[in-house]
């Protein structure tokens, strides 16, 4: 799957706060039928539903230090994915430091001179 990233500025505009989201709403767990959701406890088993897709796994991931090394047109068939587990943070699996805290850092940080960009993909949904 091909897609032309370079060519949105968006990811600059700080004006633009949410695109391509739906509104909020409120939460809930669909089941397939009235039976299924009232022999179901939902408050111990979340995902006893049917219609509920869990996206813990491995997931494929592409990690690019610039925005200039992303290719262009991004072409997922073309790039070797790295895998790493979700939920999991990047920066603690290696692939960069640390750049938010809400203590002081314990050694010198110096911050970034353009932004990195992160690529992550679900391969195989079961």
């Amino acid at each position: 799957m091909r897609y032309d990233i370079k060519t949105r500025k968006n990811y600059k505009n700080f004006k633009v706060f949410r695109e391509n989201r739906l509104d909020a709403r409120a939460y809930f767990i669909p089941f397939g039928s009235k039976e299924a959701a009232k022999c179901s406890d939902p408050k111990k088993v979340r995902y006893s539903s049917d219609r509920v897709r869990v996206l813990n796994g491995e997931w494929d991931f592409k990690y690019y230090k610039r925005m200039k090394d992303l290719p262009d047109p991004f072409d997922t068939d073309a790039v070797e994915f790295d895998r790493i587990p979700v939920p999991s943070v990047w920066s603690r699996l290696g692939y960069e430091p640390p750049f938010y805290t809400n203590v002081r850092y314990p050694y010198l940080c110096t911050p970034w001179t353009e932004k990195p960009m992160r690529w992550a993909t679900r391969s195989t949904i079961r």
